[in-house]
Formats: C-alpha cells, sequence, structure tokens
C-alpha cells in the first residue's frame, strides 16, 4: 500500500480557479521535474520512481477531480484544454509566486497528452519533456462530431439524475482487487493508486473522484487539429514506451518526426503503467536524459 503522507511530502497549491493537491519528493532546492499522472490515476503513481530520480525534486499532481485535488466547480462537461490550461497557471504560480522554475514534465497516458499540448505551444518554459505510454491527443472523423455530441449529453444529464447516489465498499483492498482483474496492472500497484482515489465514510469507503470523468467528451479533436496543436516541439524529448502495452502496437498515422524536433524512444520491459511495473529502468532512463 501507498506509504502515508507526511506533511512534508504534501502540497497544497491553490491556483485562482482551482484548488490542487500534490506530493513531492526530493531536495527542495534542486529543479523541478513536475510530473503529470493518466486517467483515473493520481499522484501515487510516481511515488516509487520519484523516490529513484537523482538530480531533480519531483512535484506530481493530482489532477482536478482526482485524487486529494478539488473537483472542477461546474456542472458543464469536462473539456481536454481546460487541463492545459490548468498546467500554464501551475508552472507560472510555481516561477511568479514562489520563484521555482519547472525544468522539466513527465506526463503518463493523459497527463503526457497535456505535457505534449503544453510544451508545444509554451516550449519556452520548460527544458526538457518526459512522455510515458503518450504522444498525441485523441482524434476521430469530423463526421462523428454530431453523434458525439448528443451522445455526451444525454450521458451528462443522466449522471445530475443519479450524482447523489453512492456506491460504497467494504475496504481499499476489495477496491485494488476490482481494479487489479481490468487492468494492466498488480494488486499492489492498484492498491497504491486507489488508496488516493477513495475517502472512508461510516458507510464504508467511496470514490473522491470526479464522476464526470467517466462520462464521454462531447467533442474530440480531427487529425488536422492534433496536427496543428501538437507540432514542431522544439523540447528535447524523451519517449518511453513499455514493449508490452497495446498502444505500443498501434499503427501511429502522425510521425514523430512530425512533431518533434529532437527526441528519442526507449523500450522498457512493461505494459502501459511501464513506470509502476518497472520503476527502477523508468527512473534509469529518466536520469539519464535529463542529467
Amino acid at each position: 500500500m501507498s506509504k502515508l503522507c507526511s506533511s512534508e511530502n504534501v502540497l497544497n497549491i491553490q491556483l485562482p480557479h482551482i484548488r490542487l493537491s500534490a506530493r513531492k519528493w526530493g531536495d527542495p532546492n534542486k529543479p523541478i521535474l513536475l510530473a503529470l499522472h493518466g486517467w483515473l490515476d493520481n499522484a501515487n503513481s510516481f511515488e516509487q520512481m520519484a523516490e529513484l530520480i537523482n538530480d531533480h525534486q519531483v512535484i506530481a499532481i493530482d489532477w482536478p477531480g482526482h485524487g486529494d485535488s478539488q473537483h472542477r466547480q461546474t456542472g458543464y462537461p469536462l473539456h481536454l484544454m481546460d487541463y492545459v490550461f490548468d498546467l500554464e497557471l501551475l508552472i507560472s504560480h510555481f516561477s511568479e509566486t514562489l520563484n521555482m522554475r519547472v525544468a522539466g514534465l513527465i506526463g503518463h497516458s493523459f497527463g503526457g497528452i497535456i505535457a505534449a499540448i503544453f510544451a508545444s505551444q509554451f516550449s519556452h518554459q520548460i527544458d526538457k519533456l518526459i512522455l510515458i505510454e503518450s504522444i498525441t491527443p485523441l482524434f476521430e472523423p469530423e463526421s462523428l462530431a454530431g453523434s458525439r455530441l448528443q451522445e455526451s449529453i444525454e450521458q451528462h444529464k443522466k449522471q445530475l439524475r443519479l450524482s447523489k447516489n453512492q456506491k460504497y465498499y467494504s475496504s481499499v483492498q476489495n477496491v485494488a482487487k476490482v481494479r487489479a482483474k481490468v487492468t494492466d496492472l498488480d494488486y499492489q500497484n492498484c492498491e497504491r493508486i486507489v488508496h488516493r482515489n477513495l475517502f472512508k465514510t461510516t458507510r464504508g469507503y467511496c470514490w473522491k473522484t470526479d464522476p464526470k470523468l467517466m462520462l464521454s467528451s462531447p467533442w474530440r479533436l480531427s487529425l488536422a487539429q492534433v496536427r496543428n496543436i501538437v507540432s514542431n516541439i522544439s523540447v528535447p524529448t524523451l519517449i518511453i514506451v513499455g514493449n508490452k502495452s497495446v498502444s505500443s502496437d498501434q499503427k501511429k498515422p502522425i510521425e514523430l518526426d512530425e512533431i518533434f524536433i529532437s527526441y528519442q524512444v526507449k523500450t522498457l520491459l512493461g505494459g502501459h503503467h511501464v513506470h509502476m511495473e518497472n520503476v527502477e529502468a523508468t527512473a534509469s532512463a529518466i536520469n539519464d536524459f535529463v542529467k
């Protein structure tokens, strides 16, 4: 199970529009590597890896609606670009309010998508980019835009009606066992993640995670939009992929040379959560890249 977080290990960051929770590891006087987790994960997913990073401190946030971070205070659907806005304000907060520069971004899956968009549009703000099992946003043909919008609105209407129906679980361990059956993660790593996404009540454990995260987005980028939004990334980039990941076998319609000016690809033993499955190799690859 995840280690208990000491007060020295926890950050609560109040941005102008939302409060984010984070965990930190390493010497606070060293440059920052900001770690961005994947969809439905949280900062705990970087715990073991972060402890092995040598010459940087690692700060891993919980995205809004995940872990201990605040939910978005709106009943409207969630949008991908909201998270790019969060990231830009967060990095500005570190530099302008705390006088701390974020030297690099580590993004896993969804977190990597946001990191890549940010690096494409605001490359002057960071020095290095590490993408774990992630490159571009999801995209689909423009012809599906209408049906996607209809489906999303219906899902969100239904969710508003059901929002008061909370499901309770007898233990963190039972939730971890369920997740282990439907993901590529083992039980220990599932427990590490769900422990931070649950809270205890008198009736049992229930999710802290924003239920809107489970609903379809009202829109998705087209391939042409992705090419425009994520392109010509000048920041030196390390792309880490797991050799057992399904995503590593998929044919990508966008060549890496179209996106990155300077990049290297490192294939490690593991699946989609390779940074949790193969901790030492992932940390070693990052240490070599950022030194």
